[in-house]
């Protein structure tokens, strides 16, 4: 469970103390459970792929033989017979063994997690859930440790917040959607939690930093509809009562930023059907961009844990987490190596055939065959916001696909022009009491404004049609620091002057180290060097007039790149060691400036 959460993070610093009995049980099971799956694993399991690929390639030579041979011999079938009952005995002796060797540690686990429950020693629980697996614990004990974690500790007030999320993901690590047994457990879980502590749990539900999120478990794990409705049901009461005790003019609990991935967090390069921008290098996360979702990651309650940072993807979902590691190794890269993005994210994946039909589509129409990915986003946001009503939301996006349809849709309602709750919503034919409070929707402009999709088409949108988006909270951008000053001259609070200033200063920095390290971008960056450069005057003079420290300088890119190639061919000339100094005064001079 904390793989990728931070123990020492906010709201999960208050770790369970280790005493002697809970760490003799953490190893006492860690052993166990080791023994088990290495029986469970059985010798094929444990046999090298291509040692079994030989002896299956074996078994069906030896039918294949003597089913050629079969007119030459009589009562061959006889042989064959034999062949596969001396086979099938072979493997059930084999199970027999299995078992009779997994029952001894089996029982030894269910017994050692009975009598922490029994003895209701909620400490020792606690550490202990917080220090293995419990979905293996699970898998390895069988129902009883189910019926244990998910009704006996529930039951007897044994579970903390965090120790409620624990096994909630676990059970949705072991599979909900086919065991409605679980589904009930889940929801009792839910149902157990509220006001503060129900926030937490479903942001440490989200804050995973895989696959497994709040949204899955909602809408794709729990398939019965009865018990999903009590579940959104009670989280709606629940968020409801908060917002009604919050005090001041911004009565929420904090806002989530939901952003698309390819042309808004980071350039495809143009590389269909990823997107459409060609001035950036591929893959390479946008000036500013990070630094902005960081300022407007607003959390009231600092100490209890939050997810606010939420990825809308087109790529659908398909098995496990095919689709989505790509993404999230990006992410880990980002928060661990690089610690760049300030929090762990979660993924909210799109539809399969939506995306295939747009992909299609767009080979033929260009940017129109994008538009039911584009309403089918409106509906993802629609029906996550519905987990998190006590939330306000501010949307990122670009306009080479369906992004800005999507913004428009959250900005205005479906209503209005005509979009049903339809399959659109996941819950078919259900309306929502109040809408997703959408503070703002910034969209990144990697295309004209003639050939992109909206609403209405392009031959109805007059000069005075960005204008109008704007009234609306859609704000049109070149670049993260245009998306700052856009936020800040809305006068929504959502950004302050200081702020600005730390979103410019640090893509002024992303944006030196770009140029730096892409050398094969030599020649390229003068389109986007140009956009930057419009903004970050923009961005001074406003800094200049809120009397803050100036920004540094901007990055001569003509300067830089003939500098880098100076260094690259004494590069090929030079000693490691004189090298290494030379990196090193490199990166003094760079610091200074």
């Amino acid at each position: 469970f904390f793989k990728h959460r931070a123990v020492d993070s906010p709201g999960l610093k208050d770790k369970p103390k280790r005493t002697q009995r809970s760490g003799r049980m953490v190893s006492q099971l860690q052993t166990l459970m080791d023994e088990v799956l290495s029986v469970e694993a059985g010798s094929l399991a444990r046999m090298s792929s291509g040692a079994f690929d030989m002896l299956m390639l074996f078994c069906f030579m030896f039918i294949q033989v003597f089913t050629v041979v079969n007119p030459l011999l009589r009562n061959i079938h006889i042989v064959i017979g034999i062949w596969w009952a001396i086979l099938f005995i072979i493997l059930l002796r084999g199970e027999y063994k299995r078992l009779c060797k997994v029952r001894a540690p089996k029982e030894t686990i269910v017994g050692l997690v009975r009598s922490i429950i029994s003895k209701g020693e909620q400490q020792n629980l606690h550490y202990v859930l917080w220090s293995v697996s419990v979905a293996t614990l699970m898998e390895v004990g069988g129902p009883a440790v189910e019926g244990m974690l998910g009704q006996e500790a529930l039951q007897n007030g044994l579970l903390g917040t965090v120790e409620k999320a624990i096994i909630v993901d676990a059970f949705q690590k072991r599979g909900l959607r086919h065991t409605r047994y679980r589904q009930r457990l889940v929801r009792d879980f839910f149902l157990s939690c509220s006001g503060s502590d129900l926030t937490a749990m479903k942001n440490l539900a989200d804050n995973g930093g895989d696959f497994h999120n709040l949204f899955k478990l909602v809408y794709t794990d729990i398939s019965t509809k009865k018990i999903r409705a009590d579940i959104k049901g009670h989280l709606k009461a629940e968020a409801k009562k908060l917002r009604s005790q919050y005090t001041g003019p911004h009565k929420r609990e904090g806002i989530k930023i939901l952003s698309d991935i390819d042309d808004t967090l980071f350039s495809s390069e143009g590389h269909f059907p990823a997107g459409c921008d060609k001035s950036f290098p591929h893959h390479n996360v946008y000036p500013g961009c990070l630094e902005l979702f960081e300022v407007l990651d607003k959390t009231l309650h600092a100490k209890l844990p939050s997810c606010n940072l939420v990825f809308l993807s087109a790529r659908p979902h398909l098995y496990k987490s095919v689709m989505e590691e790509g993404s999230y190794r990006l992410f880990r890269s980002l928060v661990l190596d690089e610690r760049r993005m300030h929090t762990f994210p979660t993924m909210l994946p799109g539809d399969r055939n939506y995306s295939v039909r747009g992909f299609l589509a767009s080979l033929c129409l260009g940017t129109k065959g994008w538009r039911k990915v584009g309403e089918h986003k409106y509906v993802t946001f629609s029906n996550y916001a519905e987990l998190y009503p006590e939330y306000d939301f501010v949307f990122f996006g670009d306009n080479g696909q369906g992004d800005l349809l999507a913004a428009q849709l959250m900005a205005s309602g479906s209503e209005q022009f005509g979009l049903t709750s339809p399959r659109e919503l996941l819950e078919k034919g259900e309306q929502q009491e109040e809408p997703p409070n959408l503070l703002a929707a910034l969209i990144h402009e990697v295309l004209p404004e003639e050939k992109v999709l909206a609403l209405e088409k392009s031959g109805d949108r007059g000069p005075a049609w960005k204008k109008q988006q704007e009234e609306s909270g859609l704000f049109f951008h070149r670049s993260y620091i245009g998306a700052a000053i856009q936020l800040y001259e809305s006068k929504s609070g959502l950004i302050s002057a200081e702020q600005l200033r730390y979103v410019a200063a640090s893509a002024i920095t992303d944006f030196t180290e770009d140029v730096m390290y892409q050398s094969a971008w030599q020649d390229r960056w003068r389109p986007y060097e140009l956009k930057l450069r419009r903004d970050y005057d923009e961005a001074q003079m406003i800094i200049k007039h809120a009397g803050l420290e100036q920004l540094p300088a901007f990055p001569n890119v003509s300067e830089l790149v003939p500098r880098l190639a100076e260094l690259a061919e004494t590069a090929v000339n030079m000693p490691s060691d004189d090298l290494v100094a030379v990196e090193e005064e490199q990166e003094e001079s760079a610091l200074v400036s």
